[in-house]
């Protein structure tokens, strides 16, 4: 593994076992589907509510007209629903299956694609080891004004996975850069004095991190 390579953190159990990991995902699983429930109860309330009122009027020719535009934002709910379960539970597979790890990263815009945030993962000289996509959360991407800061990161380097600020909470997936496009493809531009200092501050904190406290709650 390559943080430990690189002298890193890495926890003795699987993601999952950390009691913030496993209680953040539980607690979205709830909402998530309890948001499903009531959407799709939603839908069903306004679907017989439709044809109640068309019977009622003796426009029963007025249902396939209408109900495309009455089910748009119900059925969208759904979909949007649908896809968080999904993402839960894509999550919950990486940090069933893996430890977590500490590194140090920055984090960067993606220019042409403003929902995503270029994650490179960094050794301890500087160097970007590798480079992964992510909808970062919009409060961990602020929380970071230089970009540079700890993150914890369960998964495999070459087809992504999950990262965590330390502590284990929130978490969010991260994938590969498209082909072609990866930052580290380029050189580096020279760190600042002041940024040398945060970065071997960052290495130690990722070589230092203790998970062991955090197990099981």
């Amino acid at each position: 593994m390559q943080a430990q390579r690189f002298g890193y953190a890495v926890s003795p159990s699987a993601a999952i076992d950390v009691g913030t990991t496993s209680d953040h995902l539980a607690d979205r699983k709830r909402r998530g589907r309890r948001r499903f429930r009531t959407t799709l109860l939603v839908l069903a309330v306004m679907c017989g509510g439709a044809g109640a009122w068309a019977a009622s009027e003796g426009r029963p020719d007025w249902i396939p007209a209408a109900l495309p535009l009455l089910l748009a934002l119900p059925v969208g709910l759904v979909a949007g629903c649908a896809r968080e379960l999904y993402v839960i539970s894509s999550v919950t597979r990486w940090v069933n299956r893996g430890p977590w790890q500490a590194w140090p990263c920055r984090m960067e815009e993606l220019p042409d694609k403003p929902h995503l945030r270029r994650i490179l993962m960094l050794g301890p000289d500087g160097t970007v080891a590798r480079e992964l996509w992510s909808e970062v959360p919009v409060p961990v991407w602020l929380d970071r004004t230089d970009g540079l800061g700890l993150l914890w990161f369960c998964g495999d380097l070459r087809f992504g996975g999950v990262f965590a600020e330390p502590g284990g909470a929130p978490v969010w997936r991260a994938r590969p850069a498209e082909p072609g496009k990866e930052l580290h493809a380029a050189p580096a531009a020279p760190a600042s004095g002041g940024e040398n200092v945060l970065l071997t501050e960052l290495t130690r904190q990722a070589a230092s991190t203790v998970f062991g406290r955090l197990l099981g709650g």
